[in-house]
């Protein structure tokens, strides 16, 4: 349920999709979290729909949202972000966008951390 998140800040805009990520508060908790929010234009509705659509994308958002969860509600993995959920919501801008809830990790996220520490960029990096 989107209703329990409410946006703090945006912390960082991805051009490339449109998306975002957001800082938020989740009210059944308390707590901070990462909203990442995608739209469903780039997406698609499901894994499926988007490997047909993007093909040679190296960014794959619903995999990278089932790994994340997998990692953490199966592997149990401390160093992974808490996978908190899934909702859909309406951007009067974008559109319908699906936004994947993590816990929030202050310092950025993976990318960012490798752009500060490591000198290859683009398809070297991959």
């Amino acid at each position: 349920d989107g209703q329990r998140f409410q946006q703090l800040e945006i912390m960082q805009k991805a051009g490339r999709n449109c998306g975002h990520v957001e800082l938020c508060e989740d009210h059944s908790t308390g707590r901070l979290v990462a909203v990442k929010a995608m739209p469903i234009s780039w997406t698609g509705s499901s894994s499926k729909a988007f490997d047909e659509a993007c093909p040679g994308e190296t960014e794959r958002p619903w995999q990278d949202a089932f790994v994340t969860q997998y990692l953490d509600k199966v592997a149990n993995l401390d160093c992974v972000c808490e996978f908190v959920g899934f909702f859909w919501r309406r951007n009067d801008q974008t559109g319908v966008e699906l936004c994947v809830v993590l816990s929030y990790c202050a310092g950025g996220d993976l990318f960012s951390w490798l752009e500060r520490s490591v000198s290859l960029h683009g398809n070297e990096r991959e």
